[in-house]
Parts: structure tokens; sequence; C-alpha cells
């Protein structure tokens, strides 16, 4: 996993700040060659380093409404990627977490 992050101190500091604010019960981490998924049965959650912000991708039943949206693509009838791009700390906030958590809750095994 250091490898993701290598050379890309502002996406490590997002990221960190993501995993510690993060209160959602257990989860794996699958490691692919460019970026991680967080799983929990399914993948709820994708996480790709970039050398100046951090993409994630929320796997939810419906379209987020947030200022780091980036791109929100409707899958299949009951699921929507929902794109961010975080590239401050400051845009790992209340609503981020949140949808992160709704996301999770979906794919409980």
């Amino acid at each position: 996993m250091n490898e993701l992050f290598k050379d890309k101190l502002l996406a490590r500091e997002i990221y960190e700040q993501l995993m510690a604010e993060l209160e959602i019960g257990l989860y794996d981490v699958e490691v692919k060659k460019t970026s991680l998924h967080l799983t929990n049965g399914a993948a709820f959650l994708g996480i790709s380093p970039k050398k100046n912000w951090l993409d994630i991708t929320i796997v939810l039943n419906h379209r987020l409404e947030h200022q780091t949206l980036k791109k929100a693509e409707q899958v299949s009838k009951s699921r929507w990627h929902n794109d961010m791009r975080l590239s401050a700390l400051s845009d790992v906030d209340s609503k981020v977490l949140a949808a992160i958590q709704e996301a999770y809750d979906l794919r409980k095994k």
C-alpha cells in the first residue's frame, strides 16, 4: 500500500484523516494496482491517490450532492458510483463521512 502513496504526500494526509474520522464497522481493504477498495461483502468505497488530491468513489443507491462531486454515474437500477475529488483536508467533512457510512450499511455482509 505504501507504493500507492509514494510521492503523494497530500493524498496520504487526506487518506489518513479520512480513515481516522471514519467510524464504521469491520471491512476489508483490497490493494489494487492504482487504488484501494474497501469492502464489506462488496466494495463500498474506492480510493485512488493522486499527486495533489485523493479521488474516491462512494457506491450508493442514489446520486450524491456535494461540492467535491466530479461525476455521478448510475451503473445499475439501484447502484450509483459517486466520484469525488478531495483536494484539501477540509474536504473530509461530515457529509462525506455520512455518505461512506451509508454505503457501508448498504453492503453489510
